[in-house]
């Protein structure tokens, strides 16, 4: 119940609590639902936006533990996991409309999943046996990454990892033939030259797959076709880069064309439009002007917040950073970003204003409620946005726009844990 009214732990659902209780309320008192209706009204609850998919498993897991009738169709999670697995095949027959991007994380696991896979078929074909062992056990990781996921349909995943075992595959056996089709210096020149068909089983398969997916009509005809070529080109890539003396150039060039095709799979058809929000929640002289005009005069020859805000005094820095914070960015100015066509904008941040200042550190924080508002307007207006921890925690340069202009850092400053800390929490 809590989870799913957002009353514990970080963050909050757009559900409210007395949702929450009347829905349960329901339950208990013996809604009579079968296992349909209830797939269904999870369905419609993912297509309503209002909450991430996450938490819809959350409300079907409560569902199988409060609902007997529930509980009694579907005997185990394993079910649970298999439907929402394939939940867009019940989505069609409700009106639902084929999934036309996925995020970044599934984009990635499946990038990873050709780039090892690719590698390990070049190395077998090398005799390498223990590299070709070593990206087999990280294509392994991979591909269970990309089973697992519950963004599409399983039969869709499926179709997509095969796809990855028939495109390298078939790259592999271009550059690497089996003994027995080997083509010779003389065939090796015409195919590095485009001169020789490129054809074999494999891309046979391959193409099948390709129209498979297509044709399941669960995703649209652009994230499928982007999703196989991602794929296709990966594999390309990583047989010509092993032999790159002959195939160097195409080797930049598949690379090119995958990550190009990776970018449409997460970002989808539309073009993103951004410009940068600089100067709101990591100060610089430059994005922060009429900031600075506004100093003090000792503060106002300072080069960067940490600077500024010693020259402030704490009492000070404070009021003022709160003040800019709420301010200098307003509603009405983005609306009008929008109207002009920008659909996404950079939000520079400083770890302190997630985690607050370490000891000894002169920053003002935390402040995630003016970063939560500011996060409110922007989504109000219809504006994506990219949270740039641009000053993580120990500073990853000795120039201003990590927060501080220090001339003795060093990489060692740079705090892995505390930083990825900052973002898990700014995640959730």
């Amino acid at each position: 119940r809590s989870r799913c009214s957002g009353s514990s732990g970080g963050g909050s659902s757009p559900l409210s609590g007395s949702f929450c209780e009347d829905f349960l309320e329901d339950c208990l008192q013996g809604l009579a639902w079968d296992a349909r209706q209830v797939m269904m009204f999870l369905v419609a609850l993912y297509q309503s936006k209002r909450l991430y998919k996450k938490r819809v498993v959350d409300v079907a897991r409560l569902l199988v533990n409060i609902s007997s009738t529930f509980a009694n169709t579907v005997q185990s999670e394993s079910f649970l996991d298999t439907w929402l697995r394939n939940s867009t095949q019940i989505a069609e027959g409700a009106g639902g409309e084929p999934i036309s991007k996925i995020s970044y994380g599934l984009a990635s696991s499946l990038r990873w999943a050709t780039w090892h896979r690719g590698l390990q078929t070049v190395c077998a074909r090398q005799e390498n046996a223990e590299q070709a062992m070593l990206h087999g056990e990280q294509f392994t990781s991979f591909e269970r990454k990309v089973s697992e996921s519950l963004e599409l349909p399983k039969n869709i995943l499926d179709f997509l990892l095969e796809a990855i075992r028939a495109g390298t595959e078939h790259a592999a056996d271009a550059r690497f033939p089996p003994k027995g089709k080997e083509r010779g210096l003389f065939g090796n020149l015409k195919g590095a030259l485009g001169f020789l068909e490129d054809a074999g089983p494999f891309k046979d398969e391959f193409m099948r797959l390709k129209d498979e997916i297509t044709q399941t009509g669960m995703l649209t005809e652009f994230l499928a076709s982007n999703l196989c070529w991602m794929i296709w080109n990966f594999s390309w890539h990583i047989a010509d880069k092993t032999k790159a003396l002959m195939h160097g150039r195409h080797a930049t060039e598949a690379l090119v064309r995958a990550e190009r095709h990776l970018g449409w799979c997460y970002r989808g058809a539309a073009r993103w439009r951004g410009v940068n929000l600089g100067g709101w929640f990591l100060l610089e002289p430059g994005p922060a002007t009429t900031f600075w005009t506004g100093l003090p005069e000792d503060a106002r020859s300072t080069s960067c917040e940490w600077a500024c805000s010693l020259a402030l005094g704490a009492d000070l820095a404070s009021s003022m950073l709160a003040h800019h914070r709420r301010t200098y960015f307003q509603r009405d100015e983005f609306l009008r970003m929008r109207s002009m066509g920008i659909t996404h904008v950079r939000l520079p941040f400083g770890a302190w204003c997630v985690s607050g200042p370490r000891s000894g550190e002169p920053f003002v924080g935390p402040c995630l409620e003016a970063l939560d508002a500011a996060l409110d307007q922007l989504d109000a207006a219809g504006l994506l946005v990219l949270l740039d921890l641009h000053g993580p925690v120990g500073g990853v340069n000795r120039e201003a726009p990590t927060g501080r202009i220090d001339p003795s850092w060093h990489p060692e400053h740079f705090d892995t844990i505390a930083s990825l800390e900052v973002l898990r929490v700014v995640a959730e």
